[in-house]
């Protein structure tokens, strides 16, 4: 039962620290301009401020605290 719920935690891990930056990147490259004019480039500050920290950066939070529950259970067993 312990292994099965580790696989589970580190699946998740894995998709919560991979899908939101994909994520993000699939929305940077959607280009909605009304006027038609040039898009944006996102840059590496963007990354940190804004929406796009929104999006990735609490499942990475997440992510870091299941870590902690993984080392916690491998010490357990």
């Amino acid at each position: 039962m312990r292994k099965a719920a580790l696989v589970v935690l580190y699946l998740t891990v894995v998709a919560l620290v991979t899908v939101p930056p994909l994520f993000a990147v699939f929305l940077t490259t959607m280009c909605m301009n009304p006027t038609g004019g040039a898009c944006r480039t996102v840059t590496a500050k963007d990354w940190f401020a804004g929406e796009l920290a929104g999006i990735w950066m609490p499942p990475f939070g997440v992510a870091i605290a299941l870590i902690f529950v993984i080392r916690w259970l491998h010490r357990k067993a």
